[in-house]
């Protein structure tokens, strides 16, 4: 777990525990991917102590949770079809994704905040570099 509650609710947090359970979650599993699973090295963690970010991973997790909402609305939209694409109008054409070529905005913006937070040696796309897995 990145994010207890009760650190959760000390930083603004207004999901119930249940919710918070589910969201704490998800969003731990977006940074297990967008960190290659590094932040389960218990040697990365005392790297971020010791270069004072103890709460960087915190932080990360607190920002997935309050853009979780948006990317997954987004994602439902990828994925039915609902998202326009492109559009002209010398009357009237509309193209729509198919489900797998839109960038779900959402989730791209939600990684760049979260790369602002950590240090690149804990987001880089290195894989051999720093215990990714």
């Amino acid at each position: 777990m990145y994010l207890t509650y009760d650190k959760y609710v000390s930083m603004g947090g207004k999901l119930n525990t249940a919710d918070f359970a589910k969201a704490e979650a998800e969003a731990e599993s977006l940074l297990d991917v967008w960190t290659l699973n590094r932040l389960k090295s218990p040697s990365v963690l005392s790297d971020l102590e010791a270069q004072g970010l103890g709460d960087a991973v915190s932080n990360a997790t607190m920002a997935i949770i309050d853009r979780l909402d948006g990317i997954r609305e987004a994602r439902k939209a990828i994925a039915s079809g609902q998202v326009v694409t492109s559009f002209n109008n010398g009357v009237n054409s509309f193209s729509f994704a198919n489900g797998g070529t839109t960038n779900n905005q959402a989730e791209v913006e939600a990684y760049v905040r979260v790369c602002e937070l950590l240090p690149i040696d804990v987001v880089s796309a290195c894989v051999c570099f720093n215990n990714a897995r």
